[in-house]
């Protein structure tokens, strides 16, 4: 139980919007983040196999708006995954169409 209540405490950020979903050659993702932090964003396929892995970046605290690029991505069901200060902070599904 008190794992539970660290993973809140621990929550820095969390995903907002992940557009366009589907997507082909970008991923437009805003965020929120209730401190500053070091953010990266990974896509994993459906075999929980990490296959991008985007620059770690500094961003402020409150609403952000970042990109992905797609272009080395095949066709197919993805998870984005946020992390903030190497934490996990969340997740959403997203498609990729080309």
């Amino acid at each position: 139980m008190n794992n539970n209540k660290n993973l809140v405490k621990n929550k820095i950020g969390r995903l907002k919007s992940v557009f366009p979903n589907p997507a082909s050659d970008h991923l437009t993702i805003q965020f929120d983040l209730n401190e500053s932090a070091n953010v990266q964003f990974k896509l994993f396929n459906n075999l929980g196999q990490e296959i991008l892995t985007g620059k770690r970046s500094h961003f402020d605290k409150g609403l952000q708006e970042t990109s992905l690029s797609l272009y080395a991505v095949e066709k197919g069901m993805y998870i984005l995954q946020m992390v903030a200060d190497q934490m996990i902070q969340d997740g959403k599904k997203v498609s990729v169409i080309k």
